[in-house]
């Protein structure tokens, strides 16, 4: 088991320590009009749309978001990377998003930004996708 092996069982454990006692008192304490929601992962290979962006090796992941009840919602997820020259050096990728869920008919309609950034690297790298 290598030292990030190790660092990222340790720190997912920790985390989904925190989570499970963060619900319990959500269930104590409700927040109004908004909800508050978290996950950490802990994978064994990240892939985007096929393709492996920690070159098959495991990946620590987690992301937060708050949504209000009129369906406006923003939030954060971020993944380490295997940093091997793809995303100009950076070892992470960090996605921001926001939106907007109403609707309409009979349907559901979900406009939304996610902007996905990759910090230590190159600034041509980062890119929004509506």
């Amino acid at each position: 088991m290598t030292a990030f092996t190790r660092r990222a069982l340790g720190a997912a454990l920790v985390v989904g320590t925190m989570m499970a006692g963060t619900a319990h008192a959500q269930d104590v304490a409700p927040l109004g009009p908004f909800e508050v929601s978290a996950d950490v992962a802990l994978v064994s290979d990240y892939r985007f749309r096929g393709v492996s962006q920690t070159d098959e090796e495991m990946a620590l992941q987690g992301g937060i978001s708050v949504s209000h009840e009129s369906g406006v919602y923003a939030g954060t997820w971020a993944s380490n990377l295997a940093g091997w020259g793809t995303f100009g050096g950076s070892n992470m990728e960090l996605d921001l998003y926001g939106g907007y869920v109403f609707e309409l008919q009979n349907a559901s309609v979900d406009v939304g930004l996610t902007w996905y950034m990759y910090p230590g690297g190159s600034d041509t790298t980062d890119f929004a996708e509506p």
